[in-house]
Formats: C-alpha cells, structure tokens, sequence
C-alpha cells in the first residue's frame, strides 16, 4: 500500500496481517471521512467490482455489493455456479477474465 498526502492507495490486500501501523492509521482516518460524507471519485469512468462469493450468502454478498454502489463503484454479477469455474477453470483464470472487463476490484 502506498499512502501519500494522507491518501491511500492499495493495490493488492490479502491480509491484515500484511498492513503496516501506518497503513492501519491511514485506513482509520479514511474510514472516518467517509463516515463524515466524503465522497470517493474513481480516477476511471467506468470502475467495476466483482464478488467472487462461492458459497451462498445473501446477507453478506448484498451488504458488498451496498457499500460498493455507495462508493460509486458498478457491480458486475458473479455466480459460481453458472461460471467456467464450474467447468473447472482456475481461480486465477477466472480472475484475470474478469480483470479484462475493466473489472478493479475483486472481493
């Protein structure tokens, strides 16, 4: 993660465990902007996520999907069961298909 002017910029998180103090701290104040109204503005037009849920979970899978709508983000659909993964495809196939989409953000 790369934090500049007290902006966050995080590629890739795996982990908590994998976050610096610092990057903690950046977190909490961002978390506390947007508690406060901040808005996000996505430096692309078009910004996707996608939910890569491979186990039923209505509760879970539509609390991801509000908070991504309220960030701006689009949502592209996912179901397991109607993917390649279903055919056998790797996660990682079916991780860089989906990043073809213009998709950036996977949970």
């Amino acid at each position: 993660m790369i934090i500049t002017s007290e902006r966050i910029s995080l590629k890739l998180l795996l982990t908590a465990e994998a976050l610096t103090d610092r990057e903690v701290m950046g977190l909490i104040r961002r978390a506390g902007e947007f508690k406060q109204g901040a808005k996000w503005h996505p430096e692309e037009r078009q910004y996707f996520a996608t939910n890569l849920f491979f186990e039923n979970s209505t509760r879970t899978h539509k609390s991801f999907e509000v908070a991504e709508k309220k960030l701006g983000l689009e949502v592209i659909e996912f179901e397991a069961s109607r993917s390649s993964v279903h055919k056998g495809e790797t996660l990682y196939d079916t991780v860089l298909t989906i990043q073809y989409e213009r998709c950036r953000q996977l949970v």
